[in-house]
């Protein structure tokens, strides 16, 4: 379970557990579509 400082939730509601998890399923389908990913898309 993550351990989330209170003023988060003001800022981010039940986001502020989830933060990165979309960038990790961004990857992972572009890796999975042609194993490459570019290094402006690794950047970004």
């Amino acid at each position: 379970m993550a351990v989330v400082p209170e003023e988060f939730w003001g800022s981010f509601g039940p986001g502020a557990v989830g933060v990165g998890w979309d960038f990790v399923f961004l990857g992972l389908g572009k890796h999975l579509a042609d194993g490459k990913i570019s290094k402006e898309d690794a950047e970004a």
